[in-house]
């Protein structure tokens, strides 16, 4: 290949990675990805009574990664129009990548995904396959039903499910290897993440009425200010009264109530929304460090939880699939943090 063949080829990458790097910060979502990921992991694992944490739960944290970045490309491409008339900062508007490249980017994730996947099982595949083709389906839909694009919580109830996902991503990783509790348990657990991301998703569009243009959409257009606001507490507390009710069945005390410091973010979130209304904030980095903050405490929790049931702390060898499927550790060389009783 030419020099004048590579040129293009270099200019259309860099552009890929620009686009990337501007819509999907790495270091912000490699901090939202692990922390969500090992937040299911631990807390789903401490209410069985242990914690095992193989080279193959990292692999989940990247994955989530990744999937993350895969619904991120699709989202720009989804509202091009719209933001063609509200935010024409976005890349796409302002011309900074193509379509065409975007829909590279997306389809490259999705193949990483995939290969990464299949090391985890043919379940995961198929689950990763279907999450996404799900939000290919989204994109179509949204294009073509006009009611879907304006009707802000039809589109939030359809749409929520392929992040959701996520959380059953990991209950299936887990499930393969034996390692998950049942669903009575894991279901309280998943429910709480559902619930501080949709704190986050209320969370980050507050915005005062008279700071939106024409036909645009927002939660506060459809529920009024209070109803927004109470929707987007509402969803917070959920999440943390859920998180302090599994610490309080895995045998905590004072500590079950350390869920609800992740609150004091939003707080300040919505302390910055009620006195900023004259320049309408942007609340995101208050909501978001809040659902951080939540998934680390979480951490934080199963491993005293463990610790605090007389459960031993080691780090041994294992391989994540040989384990799995009963074959003797001792053969095999990967480590791994293994808490149990």
């Amino acid at each position: 290949m030419n020099a004048a063949a590579i040129a293009p080829l270099h200019a259309r990458t860099a552009r890929v990675f620009a686009f990337a790097y501007e819509v999907h910060p790495p270091a912000t979502y490699l901090i939202v990805a692990a922390s969500w990921s090992f937040s299911l992991m631990t807390l789903l694992q401490s209410s069985r009574g242990e914690i095992r944490l193989d080279p193959a739960a990292y692999l989940v944290g990247a994955i989530f990664f990744l999937i993350l970045l895969y619904l991120r490309a699709l989202d720009e491409i989804k509202d091009l129009e719209y933001d063609k008339l509200y935010n024409p900062s976005r890349p796409l508007v302002r011309g900074a990548v193509s379509v065409g490249e975007v829909w590279s980017l997306a389809a490259l994730t999705a193949v990483v995904v995939l290969l990464l996947s299949a090391s985890l099982g043919a379940t995961l595949v198929l689950f990763a396959a279907i999450q996404m083709a799900y939000g290919i389906g989204l994109l179509v839909l949204e294009r073509s039903v006009v009611v879907f694009r304006r009707a802000i919580l039809l589109n939030l109830f359809v749409t929520f499910p392929v992040s959701a996902a996520l959380n059953f991503y990991v209950l299936s990783y887990l499930t393969a290897r034996g390692l998950a509790p049942g669903l009575q348990t894991a279901l309280p657990i998943v429910a709480a993440h559902i619930g501080i991301f949709l704190h986050l998703e209320f969370g980050r569009k507050l915005k005062w009425p008279e700071h939106t243009s024409l036909g645009e959409n927002g939660y506060v257009l459809a529920l009024g200010v209070r109803g927004a606001v109470a929707t987007c507490v509402l969803f917070g507390a959920l999440a943390c009264s859920l998180a302090t009710w599994v610490q309080l069945q895995n045998g905590a005390r004072w500590f079950a109530a350390l869920p609800w410091l992740a609150m004091l973010p939003s707080i300040l979130g919505l302390r910055r929304f009620f006195t900023g209304r004259e320049r309408s904030p942007n609340l995101k980095a208050f909501f978001g460090a809040a659902m951080v903050v939540f998934f680390l405490l979480n951490i934080a929790l199963a491993f005293a939880s463990a610790a605090k049931g007389g459960k031993s702390v080691a780090i041994r060898t294992l391989e994540s699939t040989a384990d799995a499927n009963n074959i003797d550790p001792r053969r095999h060389t990967h480590s791994g943090i293994h808490i149990r009783s």
